[in-house]
């Protein structure tokens, strides 16, 4: 078995969802860290250590992963909802 690779929407989701990883979080991270408080700073911590945690369970898994038609947009709508609508804080609390 070989990974498939991303092609048309799958590549784009792929792209926008690393474009965020790249580019917003560590900008929100580093907005977090120099502002007061601490629920902004457990939201963004929660967001590395689950994004850490995905990361390592697809490195193991992308070959099955990579067989569903869907997982690319999956993987891209559960980047946005840990990052815009505070989902890794909310995950954190549970």
């Amino acid at each position: 078995f070989c990974v498939k690779e991303a092609k048309g929407l799958q590549l784009l989701c792929e792209y926008l969802g690393w474009g965020i990883v790249v580019i917003v979080a560590p900008l929100q991270s580093v907005r977090a860290i120099e502002t007061v408080g601490g629920g902004d700073d457990r939201q963004w911590l929660a967001f590395w250590i689950i994004f850490f945690l995905f990361s390592v369970i697809e490195r193991f898994t992308l070959v099955v992963l990579s067989q569903l038609e869907y997982y690319y947009l999956f993987k891209l709508l559960v980047i946005v909802w840990l990052c815009f609508f505070e989902g890794a804080g909310r995950v954190y609390l549970r």
